[in-house]
């Protein structure tokens, strides 16, 4: 069907399962895994850790071409946020992140942030759709980007990670209100 033999998929899919990103039912197949309320809460938890550290390294190696493209990367987000363009909020949101991983210069603590928003980004949808949360995270990127610009390392990594934190409870309260989504 499409023109792909059977080696190269076992291979693409043993990958996926080894990440987390499916999981093989007996007799049956594979399907999208799911996460758990304990795996959200995990990896949210180590997510808050990593980022508001390279948030803390991004706010020490700003420069004003980097400035200027996190800047960039807001506006865009806040337009998305007032148009309710949810999927363009949500690429936003993920360049925003990426972007602060990739300014903090270490390209280990980069990666290993990318796997853990891959790893969560579909659930991000239902976060970030929510009207009340859209104003909250726009708000607080904005005192990300502002403690960056600043060069106030301590508190573009506090802001950080309590926003990923404040993220983590608000997908937990929308997967417990709503099991086996």
């Amino acid at each position: 069907l499409l023109n792909v033999s059977r080696t190269p998929l076992r291979e693409a899919l043993g990958q996926l399962r080894s990440e987390g990103f499916v999981e093989y039912l007996p007799n049956k197949g594979v399907r999208v895994a799911s996460l758990s309320v304990k795996e959200v809460f995990e990896i949210y938890s180590v997510r808050a850790v990593l980022e508001g550290y390279a948030a803390k390294l991004a706010a020490e190696n700003a420069n004003p071409e980097n400035l200027r493209k996190l800047r960039n990367i807001h506006k865009q987000m806040e337009e998305h946020g007032q148009k309710r363009d949810f999927p363009g909020l949500l690429k936003d949101n993920r360049d925003f992140h990426g972007f602060i991983a990739e300014m903090s210069g270490n390209q280990t603590l980069s990666n290993t942030i990318d796997q853990l928003q891959r790893r969560v980004y579909r659930y991000g949808l239902l976060s970030i759709s929510i009207p009340q949360h859209i104003t909250f995270y726009i708000d607080i990127h904005k005192n990300i980007v502002k403690a960056i610009s600043d060069k106030d390392s301590r508190n573009a990594g506090k802001i950080m990670e309590e926003h990923l934190l404040k993220a983590r409870d608000n997908l937990i309260d929308f997967l417990e209100r709503y099991p086996g989504f």
